[in-house]
């Protein structure tokens, strides 16, 4: 499924989260509903399950950064859509999914990586969660990844929900871009350091906060006989799951959204691990 060409799996891998929060003195509804992107993550292997919810802490914490706003998380207005496949070929068009989650109880990255997960198994669902995209934690990018293989310049494709003429588009768009940053270290502005984040030359906007961030990588066959292949057809390309798209850098002026960074999935992966999430051994990758 996740070898060759990105198509709208991938798009609609994304699903556009409305946040309701309410104030907790008075226990009123704010009026303003925070827009932002979420994906989820395949809690076993084959195993038949809502999956995890993933976006980022700052959309579902009003109190990220350590700034108390008041303010406390009601519910999560959650739709988007579900591109169905057989034998890896996508079948008919998207299909419209929705649904709510009450009293949500999201679970941090102990770190600064800005990553929040909520398991859709235990979650507050009215009518129960319908069938999602999910993707599997065997696709997520590694250490020996970004220390061997995830370069500057390494594309990087990012399906989100932005926010235009203050209006959230009704389905996702896919942007595309490059990784600016030297992926091996923290990314660095100044005297401002984003641990566990790369910094790229793509499109974020209001909206796509939360976002799964691909990356497109040559595969490295295992069978010496395949390289001679390779150079008949070409490279055969894998995609991975590079980490969670954290928003866009404030630079300003007429480039502001120019550049965007992610936090990388091996901050993802330490989560996961504490909320189920199995692992499996990196040659069992699709």
């Amino acid at each position: 499924m996740w070898f060759g060409a990105i198509d709208e799996r991938h798009l609609y891998a994304s699903l556009r989260l409305s946040v309701h929060l309410f104030m907790r003195d008075s226990g009123a509804p704010c009026s303003e509903k925070p827009s932002a992107t979420g994906f989820v993550m395949r809690r076993g292997l084959f195993e038949k399950d809502p999956g995890i919810l993933v976006t980022n802490r700052h959309v579902l914490d009003p109190d990220y950064n350590r700034v108390p706003k008041g303010k406390k998380l009601d519910k999560i207005a959650v739709s988007g859509f579900l591109q169905e496949t057989h034998l890896g070929d996508i079948v008919g068009p998207a299909k419209p999914v929705q649904f709510k989650i009450l009293d949500p109880v999201p679970v941090f990255a102990d770190s600064e990586a800005d990553i929040a997960v909520i398991d859709l198994r235990s979650a507050k669902i009215p009518g129960g969660c319908p069938q999602l995209t999910q993707l599997p934690s065997m696709q997520l990018a590694t250490t020996d990844d970004f220390q061997s293989r995830i370069h500057v310049a390494t594309e990087i494709i990012t399906p989100g929900y932005p926010s235009i003429e203050q209006k959230v588009t009704k389905r996702p768009f896919l942007v595309s871009g490059t990784i600016a940053s030297d992926p091996r270290e923290a990314a660095e502005i100044g005297p401002k350091e984003y641990k566990d984040c790369v910094i790229c030359h793509s499109f974020s906007w209001g909206g796509m906060s939360g976002s799964p961030v691909f990356c497109r990588l040559v595969a490295e066959p295992e069978d010496p006989k395949s390289w001679d292949e390779q150079e008949v057809h070409g490279p055969l390309t894998e995609v991975r799951l590079a980490g969670v798209n954290r928003g866009h850098l404030k630079i300003g002026g007429s480039n502001e959204g120019a550049l965007s960074y992610f936090a990388k999935s091996t901050v993802l992966d330490q989560l996961l691990g504490k909320v189920g999430v199995k692992k499996y051994p990196d040659t069992w990758r699709m």
